[in-house]
């Protein structure tokens, strides 16, 4: 007689999926070596209290004997324009393999799919040539540097305007900032976008759109200069309450206690966008009495007003007052 007591010791397969940078297509499933008609997908992934999807999305199979050899396939994992690494290796096929580890009475199989894109950054400049240390650095990884040299180039090996740099593989979703460095010329108004930028420095968020990002720096230089309005004035002082405005800027105010000279007064704006159009008026420039002219012309109101002239980068405007009074000749005779 013979008695056979044969013991298995059971055990439970755990496998988990992990994705990052796209939703799994719709007819994503994972099948299993150890049993053809186990299909797992999201309809079946285990739950949590709340009945919501546990992730990363997780499947058991129970009451397997330890040590059984048991591989899981997952199929239709591919999305169009989306490259695909699955734990950290390329895959080009539409379905992938892992093997589970076993661990006394446990095994763990994983996969961790990460769809990757392309991140552009371009570069834009007008008005002026671009600093000789200028560069972009990226939130992404502070090893990476990016200036004139390392910028892409075309089939002539030419560099591409506007300037482009390109991230390749990551992470479709990933926040990533750029900042443009030594960006500053000396004599030139910045504008960045539409932004007036006084720092030497400048920072962009890039956007997706589906499996690529993009941002752009547009950079745009106007060379600065100043504009100089004089004041002179003959046949009567000025009136106390004289001043001059300009449209350029509203709360700027001119008058004697802020002049450079004495007749002619002047007054000058500094850093100013060349070829600006610039109007200057003068207030309370009539006294009672008197005729006036300014630049030639006979002025009645209360007010007048020149505009500036920009030549070679400067910018000039004046205003000339002569105050008009009458000569009166009387003759007599008499015998």
């Amino acid at each position: 007689a013979k008695a056979t007591l044969e013991n298995k010791y059971l055990g439970v397969v755990t496998v988990t999926k992990a994705v990052s940078g796209a939703e799994l297509p719709d007819d994503f499933y994972i099948t299993t070596s150890y049993d053809p008609n186990l299909r797992f997908d999201l309809s079946n992934a285990e739950k949590d209290a709340n009945e919501e999807l546990i992730v990363p999305y997780t499947w058991k199979i129970e009451d397997v004997v330890c040590g059984t050899p048991i591989t899981f396939t997952e199929h239709n994992i591919q999305i169009d324009g989306y490259k695909l690494t699955v734990n950290s290796e390329v895959v080009t096929a539409d379905t992938a393999e892992t093997a589970a580890n076993w661990k006394e009475s446990t095994a763990k199989a994983t996969l961790e799919n990460k769809y990757l894109g392309v991140v552009t950054v371009t570069k834009s400049v007008s008005g002026a040539e671009l600093p000789d240390d200028f560069y972009i650095t990226t939130s992404y990884d502070a090893n990476l540097r990016f200036d004139l040299s390392n910028a892409q180039k075309n089939e002539k090996n030419e560099v591409i305007k506007p300037y482009t740099w390109k991230i390749e593989n990551v992470v479709v979703g990933t926040p990533i900032t750029f900042t443009e460095h030594n960006i500053q010329v000396d004599g030139y108004k910045l504008t960045v976008g539409s932004d007036v930028v006084t720092a030497d420095e400048a920072t962009k968020a890039a956007t997706w759109s589906g499996s690529t990002a993009s941002t752009d720096f547009v950079n745009k230089y106007e060379e600065l200069g100043s504009v100089t309005v004089t004041k002179s004035v003959a046949g009567a002082s000025l009136p106390n309450d004289f001043y001059i405005t300009t449209d350029y800027n509203s709360e700027l105010r001119f008058d004697l206690s802020n002049a450079t000279g004495t007749n002619p007064y002047s007054w000058t704006i500094e850093n100013v966008v060349v070829d600006t159009p610039i109007i200057f008026t003068e207030h309370n420039i009539q006294i009672d009495g008197y005729k006036l002219r300014v630049n030639s012309e006979v002025v009645t109101a209360a007010t007048a007003t020149a505009a500036a002239e920009w030549v070679d980068g400067a910018a000039s405007a004046s205003l000339t007052n002569e105050y008009l009074g009458e000569v009166i000749v009387t003759k007599s005779v008499s015998g």
